[in-house]
């Protein structure tokens, strides 16, 4: 799934919930894309834009100009919504003052398989704690499989620098499932992460790998 969580699936938080980064400030970078209308392309040229730019800065550092306004328009922005989270949550999740529900899914197929992803992450976005959890299946259409991996990608990107006065990846983390032994048409990743970073804005991405005797697939998010 490419979703800066369909891309995955992609304005600004006020920054003044995000002041006082542990970071020092840092010049900003020199790496941003020279300027390109996106406003007639596919979705999948956005989603492999929001990679590139994800695959091209290091954790901290300052991002400006056409890659830092391609964030803002495509990437998910934060939205604060009333905390509903109870004393005892707040030990186990993130305390946080936003909840963001992403759906994923996707297809594909080739001369082996054919099959699709569906399912609903959920991240909870603290002032630097957050979480991610929820539920991705795959299920195969066509093919015999023999094993599945799920692979989730979130990259967030929000205050850095002890002035506040720039926007920076934040956060990188993929995690995966791992190759798990199924011959079932229909296999589900359960996902439950603490993350930490300031976010102000987020992109999700979601690959699901099946294998069998002849060969594999692999199937990301819209």
């Amino acid at each position: 799934m490419k979703k800066i969580f369909s891309v995955m699936s992609a304005a600004t938080l006020s920054l003044a919930l995000l002041t006082g980064s542990a970071f020092a400030a840092e010049t900003p970078s020199t790496k941003a894309s020279a300027s390109i209308d996106y406003s007639t392309v596919s979705n999948e040229m956005i989603k492999q834009k929001l990679i590139e730019i994800a695959n091209k800065y290091d954790i901290n550092e300052v991002i400006e100009g056409e890659d830092l306004e391609f964030i803002k328009t495509y990437g998910t922005r934060v939205i604060s919504v009333p905390q509903k989270t109870t004393s005892n949550q707040i030990q186990a999740k993130a305390v946080t003052d936003s909840v963001k529900t992403h759906k994923v899914k996707g297809s594909a197929d080739n001369d082996v398989f054919a099959g699709s992803i569906k399912g609903t992450l959920e991240t909870a976005l603290g002032i630097w704690q957050n979480t991610i959890e929820g539920d991705i299946t795959t299920k195969v259409t066509s093919g015999t499989p023999d094993s599945y991996k799920t692979d989730v990608r979130i990259v967030g990107y929000g205050v850095v620098g002890t002035s506040g006065t720039y926007i920076g990846k934040t956060v990188d983390e993929t995690y995966t499932s791992g190759w798990t032994k199924s011959k079932k048409k229909s296999w589900t990743y359960t996902l439950d992460r603490v993350f930490y970073g300031s976010v102000a804005y987020l992109t999700i991405d979601v690959v699901a790998s099946v294998s069998g005797e002849d060969g594999e697939l692999e199937i990301t998010s819209d």
